[in-house]
């Protein structure tokens, strides 16, 4: 079975699946959506739990975006999870095995959709900056900002070239600026990052937002 073109491929699958739920009604980012995610974890069993689909999003400003929100989409239930390693569940550890014995060297293009659309310099805050993009409150009432929280970070070690993908939890400071997660020294990104310290350089890093499964 061949895997998902893109995130709207998975998307499509989750739903034939019955793995998803679409909130077509205006919801505030701020201080609805996680909440509402967040309550089938607190009695459903895992076999009922869903992805949300979000369509329609809002912030406490009032401000509506043309982006919706997916939620729960990767690792919602087990089922979900494997559905996103095109496998079945009881395949999950064996899948991941193999991936780690047998990784995948990336390939350098010069085009595709990601160039369909740059911002660079002044025309960074053309769109807001990350302010265009619906990034919810995960926890209202403590958590301090948005996070992005499913994302795909790319980095690449300044010395070998190897490159890591992570997901790490980003917190929004500012339009242009994101704050990072890191649990242990040991990750991949921080041991870019420390390299990059020491060599006295910046540490160059993509963040893949909207990518399918297989990515992270």
């Amino acid at each position: 079975m061949a895997y998902y073109k893109d995130l709207r491929d998975f998307i499509d699958a989750l739903e034939k699946n019955g793995l998803l739920v679409r909130i077509k009604r205006l919801i505030n980012k701020d201080t609805e959506l996680h909440p509402l995610v967040r309550l089938q974890f607190r009695g459903l069993p895992e076999e009922k739990r869903k992805a949300f689909l979000f369509e329609k999003v809002t912030d406490v400003k009032g401000k509506q975006y043309s982006i919706p929100v997916l939620v729960g989409a990767i690792a919602g239930t087990t089922e979900i999870y494997a559905l996103g390693m095109n496998c079945k569940p009881m395949e999950i550890p064996e899948k991941w095995y193999e991936s780690q014995l047998h990784p995948i060297k990336p390939e350098m293009v010069e085009d595709g959709p990601v160039y369909e659309e740059i911002h660079m310099g002044e025309g960074l805050l053309d769109h807001g900056g990350l302010g265009e993009f619906p990034i919810p409150i995960s926890t209202p009432g403590y958590d301090i900002a948005p996070f992005i929280t499913q994302a795909y970070w790319v980095t690449k070690d300044p010395e070998t070239g190897i490159r890591n993908v992570g997901t790490y939890r980003a917190q929004v400071k500012s339009p242009l600026t994101t704050g990072i997660m890191l649990h242990h020294e040991r990750q991949g990104l921080a041991i870019h990052w420390n390299k990059c310290r020491k060599l006295e350089k910046p540490l160059e890093a993509a963040l893949v937002i909207g990518g399918s499964p297989n990515i992270g």
